[in-house]
């Protein structure tokens, strides 16, 4: 008998296992792999992660300048996905606030009148 399964949502989010596709071809020969877990990481907002991964494996011999190619994939990933988000449009003052403000300027205005005119 299995055990039960946690919802999707209460489950720790890896990215230990591969997401389906990836993988039946050689390494180091396509970039099918990369791009499926790319693709995996940023639906599941793992990209740190994944740059982790990459980032212990530029320091390996002969790994390098693929590290840091995927490395560069990733940085520009996160920056389309940081671009992509919407920010909520700037609120404007609540108009008690404007017309205090106003008023205060245009009290002190007389005020600074009033004292130059009658010295």
């Amino acid at each position: 008998m299995l055990p039960p399964r946690t919802p999707r949502a209460k489950r720790r989010r890896t990215l230990s296992s591969r997401p389906s596709g990836a993988g039946s071809t050689k390494r180091g020969t396509t970039t099918k792999p990369h791009v499926a877990i790319l693709e995996h990481a940023i639906r599941s907002e793992l990209l740190p992660e994944l740059a982790g991964r990459y980032r212990s494996q530029k320091d390996v011999a002969g790994r390098e300048e693929r590290a840091k190619k995927k490395l560069d994939g990733i940085v520009i990933a996160a920056t389309h996905m940081l671009m992509a988000t919407k920010s909520e449009p700037p609120k404007k003052a609540p108009w008690q606030l404007t017309a205090s403000v106003a008023i205060v300027c245009v009290v002190v205005l007389v005020w600074l009148a009033f004292k130059i005119v009658r010295p």
